[in-house]
Order: C-alpha cells, then structure tokens, then sequence
C-alpha cells in the first residue's frame, strides 16, 4: 500500500507540475507579445491618420495612399483637428540602391480639385526623421484649402528626388529620369498624427 500511495502521489505532482509549467509559458508568451507589438495609444484629442508600415512597389506609382482614408470625419465640429498641429514619422528601412530622396504628405478632395501638403523632409536609408506643421499652414492647391468638415477623398505620401520630382509615371512623368527600379520596392514606415487645436501632443512613444 505504501508503495501504490507514494507512486500515487508521485503522478499527481508530475501533473500538477506539467499544468504549472504550461501556465507559466503561455503568461510569458502574452508579456513578450505585449511588449514587442504594443498597439496604438488611444489618446483623447489625437487621431491616427495614416500608417504605412510596408514595401512600397512600382504598383503605388510614387505615391502609397489610403483611400478611403482612415478618421475621415468632421474635422472642425465638435472637436477642432482643423486648427491643429499634424505630426509626421517617417522612417526608410531599405531601398534597392539606397539614396537621398524628399517626402511630403497629402490630402486630397473633391476629385482632386483640392489638395494641401506638408513641406519636403530630406531623409536616406537607416534614418528616422519627425516633424510637424499648423494643418492650416500647408501649402495649398491653388490657395484653396480643404473642407475640413467634408470627407477627403485620400490621403498619402509623394516619394521624390531630391530635385522635387515624384518618383513616379503618373502624368507623363516617366519617374522624372529615375530608374524605378534603384527605388521599389521601398521598405518604408510613414505615420501621421493629428492633434487638436490647442492640445500638446503626446508623443511618439505611444505610436
């Protein structure tokens, strides 16, 4: 009998130790999980507007775009975006044959009879670089600003040479004497923030 018991009680701590064990690898599993892909802040008075996290191919033509775009509301009422300050992050991981380019963000309207965008950032492979503008302070189409209680049609980013020119065979431009080929596909991660007026942001660290 003694000997039954203690196989007995041998097995159950066997099973009990297996049970253990796997909960402790499945916490593990969630932590790491939760550490290496923690998801986008939701911070009152800020919108995500635009993440692009993936190669850029001849397919996009120079310009990589979401349409419809993502938080495409009334950006005047009731919370004021319009007046508000749009942060950008842009990051290039690889390129074909790495260069020196521009990047500038977009929104177009109205079948693109509007459009307003940021200024050019001078950025190369392995960089990083953040900036940030008034949204009402962009360059404007024909000084025509956008309809920001009206839904945007698109939004995205031109990919250009370093003399300015789209990287790109829209509108006869025959990527404008690159060789598309040197350029995509891009490994490239563009995200934008926009902040209401009046409102400091929170920062990159929780995109």
């Amino acid at each position: 009998m003694n000997s039954q018991l203690i196989r007995r009680v041998g097995a159950l701590a066997l099973v009990l130790g297996l049970v253990v064990l796997a909960l402790t690898s499945v916490a593990v599993v969630r932590a790491q999980d939760e550490t290496v892909a923690p998801a986008a802040a939701n911070v009152a008075g800020e919108l995500l507007i635009f993440d692009w996290n993936k190669p850029v191919t001849t397919a996009q033509k120079g310009f990589p775009w979401d349409k419809p775009p993502k938080q495409n509301g009334n950006w005047v009422s009731p919370v004021n975006y319009a007046g508000g300050t749009i942060h950008f992050r842009a990051q290039i991981i690889s390129m074909p044959q790495p260069k020196q380019m521009r990047l500038q963000f977009c929104f177009w309207q109205f079948k693109n009879t509007r459009e307003t965008c940021s200024r050019t950032q001078q950025i190369t492979v392995g960089e990083t670089k953040t900036w940030s503008a008034a949204l009402n302070g962009m360059w404007k189409k024909n000084n025509r600003a956008l309809d920001w209680t009206k839904p945007r049609d698109r939004n995205g980013v031109a990919i250009k040479n370093m003399a300015g020119k789209p990287v790109s065979n829209y509108s006869g431009w025959n990527w404008n004497g690159e060789n598309p080929a040197h350029w995509y596909p891009m490994n490239m991660r563009f995200t934008v923030v926009i902040v209401r007026q009046g409102q400091t942001f929170s920062g990159w660290g929780n995109y």
